[in-house]
């Protein structure tokens, strides 16, 4: 929990709207070891790949690359249309 944490003081760092949402079998509690941790990071500014790009690396460079996040960088848009649907359980951090 606490990189989670990190990221999210990362995202903020970039976007002070930002929401960090984890799902996936991390928030079903049925995680095995070759699972990665699933990631949404919420804000209007992904949009911009160069936002995206410089955010990814500003996670990376403060949580190194070994640890198994899969981080999707999307817009509230997004959120709404797309992944919502097919999110059936989810924590905001």
């Amino acid at each position: 929990m606490k990189y989670l944490k990190k990221i999210k003081d990362i995202c903020k760092t970039f976007d002070p709207e930002c929401r960090v949402i984890v799902f996936g079998s991390y928030v079903h509690g049925d995680m095995k070891p070759d699972s990665d941790i699933d990631v949404l990071i919420i804000t209007d500014n992904a949009s911009d790949a160069q936002y995206r790009g410089k955010l990814r690396v500003a996670i990376a460079r403060d949580i190194g690359l070994i640890i198994p996040f899969e981080i999707h960088i999307i817009t509230n848009k997004e959120y709404e249309d797309w992944y919502k649907r097919f999110i059936d359980v989810q924590q905001e951090i």
